[in-house]
């Protein structure tokens, strides 16, 4: 293995005098560099035989310190490039045979050592390349093996080969150091011309470097035309050049003929993609086209996400550059032809493998995004190491027991085995309570997501909610499969909380003792059950996602502190959460205006919280659209998350804790939140999270008392408090950890008094409340309404029945026994139950169904089986629990026949023609057509009018032999066509305010991951220190 001091001299008998070798060093403003060059030329084990420079306009002191040294100097024009300028320089030596002495020769002992000015060869570096290709008569090209300037231990090279995508390939792994794993004489397509020995007589039989390749992939171009012309390239790596890529770094300009505006990125991707097109064979040369347009694409997009325009730019234009010349290829091609002896396969095992072409650019994007200014920090031992004490350690206590008996593995163990015990009612699919039937597939979501219609109840146009992206876009953790993510989320919610919320207290530089404490308490309250048992995944999503928020939101009350990348960063993470519960919009747009006017009126620091705070607003807004603006319109929309709708606790249950509701544990089992907020405003450790404890109780009350139309259903239901009940939980639990600190110091040097008091009752309640809570979600809280298996509720047959051409709906009845006697809700559904996200569309109720809904269970009104089937209404189901007196009703009203009455329910079937499109004509009865779910494609017999159960909407299209025919509004609210001739009829429906919304939202979340992302640095802007990482 080489020292990277450099090589030990060979043996003096090892100096090969029948090889001649001249060393041809190029310069170009080097000055920095060419000192420690030239030193390293003079103090080879092997000498040159000769040594001539070729100065290519240098504009600084490179010329007087070659002139200084005394070496043979040609001075060539700015503009030539390095190919040319070694051209030049070999026309200057005598002709291949004409050896001093007379003697003659074919050539193959006369050799070319090129060097840059920015390369120095280790002592023993040319000796090593002679030995190497004088027991190798097949040779044309060998090359050393390169490691970095600054940091000599850096490999940069062992050979280099090049990608169908173009990219250099060295086949070393980013950054690795060199300790001889890659030793020996390989085999290789290519070496960089930075210490390069070439015979002569190869040289100029190829004709030099190509002169199209001023600059960068020369050394690839000619090392493959060098094997097709039967010669072999090697690499010697006992031959040792640090080399400082001066150029390829941006560390001077690059001013060669042929490289617009100066820019080395252009001209190594133009040349490049040169390479492949003038050299791979023919038939190649279409896919190689594709892939290099495909790969400029993709990298351009990589350096804007970067904010490195100008890289973008390169990309394209180095493209578009190369085939707007295709006459260039075409002569070049034709020279190659001319000294090509084998067919270009030959070079195939030395180019880049697919694996390494795909993960070259992913990893060269990370580097560029990632790379920072600082270095990494020291690790700084001040204490004596004990080798055998950590001997003695590691055998009393191993690796893997000391791990285990820490706060946190012991924490998530004992939740995980409380989890799947409590949870085993819901190992499978999962449904029930607020949450509906999950479809398997991410894609059955996304479509819901980004239809302009949705086939629920009369149909709607409203928009979904933006938790169906997200959870689709979280499905990949399962392979697309959302129902098993959703069993995850629900089978493991307290260890993920408990997770999150650990490493926030870490975050806040708390013990690990205390923080897992803390963990325990937030994993384990009424509220985070209650969202298990009765199925609300968004509020258990928000409640594992906001320690992290918070992590991220550290400076979030002084905003004017924050860089505008933070600003984009958090708008990401604030729509992320109100698309889990939108409450959470009102909670933050609130705090955001109180922070605003809290500040000095008129204030530059005013001005700068009202544009960052409006900025992250607007964005946020943007990134949740069409949803959020439609909420704009229907403000209770705020108010409202995904899912049935169903009761929640009295407004004073959030004192202890407990929403209430389906599946909430019962009241005797307190929370503690409350309570910690009233300690905490009584310790100068936690007043301000006392404050907003009480602030987030108190909001959650005011929620709870407030009554809006439930998603899906036709009466009221009261706010559920998911959002602003889980900031209650979270300030209160981070107030207690923070008090905990130095807690036990403290009651140790006071009196006996209030301290004392308050934390036995606050340690009391926090151990009964914890042990209650598990031991009832354990026991009678596993029998939760959520659980495995599908919540049905249509029977079989009718969801069959429904199901075909017509698409008929079936009217769901719900008795409930109030205060007032009993009401009735209802709800229209298709063919099939309602998916998850559905429901939501159904927010508000129908008066026109509503008045049919009330005469049918008051066995009034007139025709109301007549008016249903005019709304594809076919079936009515009254659900269990059954009201008899409402069943007999619905007997005696006329239309109405009873099919069946099971434990489930009773159902009715409607007399007539119900089907979701018909035709009528002057004189005849309605036909049905058919019809898919939304769409339909079906014949017009002849004139008349074509009815569509559907609620109106200016979106729906019907063509009648490519003649467009205008929808119309029925008394009804329905939708109509009038068609004056027969015909073949298409029906769709377009929505473009719903492309508008998603391309808004897709532009939305495009900027801010835009701006959120680090920018990335031009090389140029390295330090030196930073290159030798």
């Amino acid at each position: 293995m080489s020292t990277p001091e450099g090589l030990l001299a060979p043996e003096p008998d090892k100096t090969y005098p029948d090889l001649t070798v001249t060393a041809i060093l190029v310069t170009h403003d080097g000055a920095r560099w060419l000192p420690e060059v030239v030193a390293a030329i003079s103090s080879q084990t092997r000498p040159a035989n000769q040594v001539v420079v070729a100065d290519t306009g240098s504009l600084d002191s490179s010329r007087q310190l070659i002139t200084n040294s005394g070496l043979p100097l040609i001075e060539l024009e700015r503009e030539r490039g390095f190919g040319e300028a070694v051209a030049i320089a070999v026309e200057t030596l005598p002709e291949i045979g004409s050896k001093s002495g007379g003697d003659g020769g074919d050539g193959s002992d006369e050799w070319l050592w090129l060097l840059h000015d920015d390369c120095a060869p280790a002592p023993g570096a040319l000796a090593a390349l002679l030995e190497a290709v004088s027991q190798r008569p097949q040779v044309g090209i060998a090359g050393p093996k390169i490691c970095g300037w600054n940091d000599r231990g850096y490999l940069l090279e062992v050979g280099v080969s090049i990608g169908i995508n173009g990219a250099r390939w060295t086949g070393l792994e980013s950054r690795e150091r060199d300790q001889g794993q890659h030793d020996g004489i390989r085999n290789v397509l290519s070496v960089s011309t930075a210490g390069a020995l070439i015979r002569r007589d190869l040289f100029e039989e190829l004709g030099g470097f190509d002169p199209h390749l001023t600059l960068f992939r020369d050394d690839v171009d000619l090392g493959w035309r060098a094997h097709v012309a039967g010669y072999s390239v090697i690499c010697v790596t006992d031959a040792v050049v640090y080399h400082a890529e001066a150029a390829a770094t941006e560390r001077r300009e690059v001013d060669v003929e042929g490289a617009p505006l100066h820019r080395p990125h252009l001209l190594d991707r133009r040349h490049a993609a040169y390479v492949l097109l003038v050299n791979a064979p023919r038939w190649i040369l279409p896919w190689i086209s594709l892939r290099l347009l495909f790969t400029a694409i993709l990298r351009a997009t990589g350096y804007l996400l970067a904010k490195l325009p100008g890289y973008a730019l390169d990309e394209i234009a180095a493209i578009a550059l190369n085939f707007s010349r295709l006459d260039i290829l075409r002569k070049a091609r034709k020279r190659r032809k001319l000294t090509r002896l084998l067919p270009s396969r030959v070079v195939r095992p030395f180019l880049a493998p697919w694996r390494d072409q795909m993960i070259i650019p992913l990893e060269n994007l990370r580097d560029l995004v990632l790379r920072r200014t600082d270095s990494a920090p020291t690790t700084v031992i001040t204490e004596p190491i004990n080798d055998d004490a950590d001997l003695m350690d590691s055998e009393s206590e191993p690796k893997s027991l000391r791990l285990l008996i820490r706060p946190l593995p012991i924490l998530l163990i004992s939740l995980t085995f409380i989890s799947l015990i409590a949870g085993r009612n819901r190992w499978g699919e999962i449904s029930g309570g607020t949450l509906l039937q999950v479809p398997t597939s991410a894609s059955e979501l996304m479509r819901i997501y980004s239809d302009s219609w949705h086939a629920v109840a009369l149909g709607t146009n409203t928009p979904a909610l933006p938790i169906l992206p997200l959870l689709s876009f979280l499905s990949l953790i399962t392979f697309g499969n959302v129902s098993l993510l959703v069993t995850i989320i629900f089978l493991f919610g307290p260890v993920l909380a408990a997770g999150t919320f650990f490493a926030f207290l870490r975050d806040r530089n708390l013990s690990k003792g205390n923080s897992a404490l803390g963990a325990l308490l937030y994993s384990l309250n009424p509220l985070m059950i209650t969202s298990i048992s009765s199925g609300r995944i968004g509020t258990l999503l928000f409640i594992i996602l906001l320690p992290l928020f918070a992590i991220s939101a550290r400076q979030i009350h002084n905003p004017e502190n924050l860089r505008w990348r933070r600003i984009a960063f958090l708008s990401g993470l604030f729509a992320l959460l109100v698309s889990l519960s939108p409450p959470f919009f009102l909670i933050g747009v609130g705090s955001m205006i109180f922070l605003i006017l809290n500040s000095k009126w008129r204030s530059s620091i005013f001005y700068e919280r009202l544009q960052k705070f409006g900025v992250l607003t607007f964005a946020s807004v943007g990134a949740l659209a069409p949803w959020s603006t439609n909420a704009l319109m229907h403000p209770t929309k705020w108010l409202m998350e995904s899912g049935i709708s169903n009761e929640v606790g009295q407004p004073w249950q959030v004192l202890i804790g407990n929403p209430g509701g389906i599946g909430s544990p019962p009241i005797f089992i307190l929370g503690i939140v409350a309570l910690v907020g009233l300690i905490a405003l009584r310790s100068s450790h936690g007043v301000l999270l006392g404050a907003l404890t009480l602030i987030s109780t108190s909001f959650s009350g005011i929620l709870m008392a407030i009554a809006i139309h439930a998603n899906g259903d036709s009466l009221h239901a009261r706010v559920w408090p998911g959002a602003s009940l889980a900031l209650a939980n979270f300030f209160g639990i981070f107030a207690l950890t923070t008090m905990l600190n130095g807690l036990v110091y403290r009651l140790q040097n006071s009196n006996f008094g209030y301290r004392h008091i308050s934390t036995a009752i606050l340690s009391t309640v926090a151990i009964y409340s914890t042990l209650a809570i598990s031991v009832w979600w354990l026991f009678p809280g596993s029998d939760s309404p959520t659980r495995a298996g599908n919540l049905q509720i249509i029977p079989p047959f009718v969801a069959a029945a429904t199901a075909g051409e017509e698409r008929s709906r079936t009217l769901i009845l719900q008795s409930q026994q109030t205060d007032l006697g009993t009401s009735v809700s209802y709800a229209l559904l298709r063919e099939r139950d309602l998916y998850f996200g559905e429901m939501d569309l159904m927010y508000k109720e129908d008066p026109i169904i509503s008045k049919i809904v009330s005469e049918i269970v008051d066995g009034a009104g007139e025709y109301p089986s007549e008016q249903l089937a005019n709304y594809g209404v076919r079936y009515i189901f009254l659900n269990e629990p059954v009201d008899k007196e409402v069943a007999r009703k619905i007997d005696g009203v006329g239309g109405l026949v009873r099919l069946s009455a099971t434990k489930d329910g009773v159902l009715w079937k409607i007399a007539g023609n119900s089907a979701r499109v018909k035709f009528i004509g002057a004189d005849a009865e309605p036909i049905a057509l058919a019809s898919n779910r939304i769409s339909a494609n079906f014949k017009i017999p002849k004139a008349g009018e074509v009815l569509l159960a559907e609620r109106f909407s200016d979106g729906w299209r019907l063509v009648v032999d490519g003649q467009f025919v205008k929808a119309e509004k029925t008394g009804d609210g329905l939708t109509k066509f009038t068609v004056e001739a027969p015909g073949d009829a298409l029906l769709i429906h377009d929505g473009p305010l719903q492309r508008a919304g998603i391309s808004l939202q897709l532009l939305t979340i495009g900027l801010i991951i835009f701006f959120a992302l680090p920018r990335g640095r031009k090389r140029s802007e390295l330090s030196d220190v930073e290159l030798a990482r």
